[in-house]
């Protein structure tokens, strides 16, 4: 068992009460989705001997689980508090025996599009660590054939301003898993099959990032 990196923080994306992330059909909400592919993910590292933490389980987003949806400021100020429980656990473990991964599905717009497939996105300060994580998770999305059709940068990894992990103190991916805004792909991430082969190309991709880092 791999000891640099042994506590596993999975954030688990938008709460239901965020507006939007759904699909066109109104069938697929992506909060539900992330909880369900977090928590599998989750379970299956925790019988793999790594401590895995939360940044939050609830079925809302933190903060506010009463209200019904959150304006622009309240969703800020609960992703705040997600990057902040992530450095918490850096300061209780230390930062180098951790890491986060924030599960999430795409969309292109609010109506049905053509774009497909997987990506894995870091910050634009990210660390070495944090882009070869990234890239050992896409390639087991590509072995997966959930490439999709759009292209890919080189390196195999998105570069975007993502609060999650340009403020965060350990190597810190976030994942959009397929576009739900696409019927294909919205077949899949509905499909318990979808789901499975998800969770499984965290689960290959983390591990063989950390068998690398020995």
């Amino acid at each position: 068992m791999p000891m640099t990196h042994t506590i596993i923080i999975i954030d688990m994306g938008h709460g239901a009460n965020c507006p939007g992330k759904c699909s066109p059909d109104g069938s697929f909400h992506e909060w539900k989705f992330n909880r369900e592919v977090g928590k599998a993910l989750g379970d299956a590292l925790s019988e793999r001997g790594f401590t895995v933490r939360y940044t939050h389980e609830a079925d809302t987003e933190p903060l506010y689980p009463g209200k019904p949806m959150l304006s622009k400021a309240q969703l800020n100020e609960c992703l705040r508090y997600r990057y902040a429980k992530v450095n918490e656990y850096c300061a209780q473990y230390g930062s180098r025996n951790c890491l986060c991964i924030s599960i999430h599905a795409n969309a292109s717009g609010s109506t049905w599009s053509d774009a497909r497939g997987f990506c894995a996105i870091v910050g634009r300060n990210a660390s070495a660590a944090s882009k070869r994580l990234a890239q050992s998770i896409y390639a087991e999305a590509a072995k997966a054939h959930l490439q999709g059709n759009r292209c890919v940068p080189p390196e195999r990894y998105w570069t975007q301003p993502l609060a999650i992990c340009e403020h965060t103190r350990c190597p810190a991916v976030l994942t959009e898993s397929l576009f739900y805004t696409n019927r294909h792909d919205l077949a899949l991430l509905q499909s318990q099959e979808g789901k499975n082969t998800i969770v499984e190309v965290h689960l290959r991709g983390i591990l063989n990032y950390l068998n690398h880092e020995k």
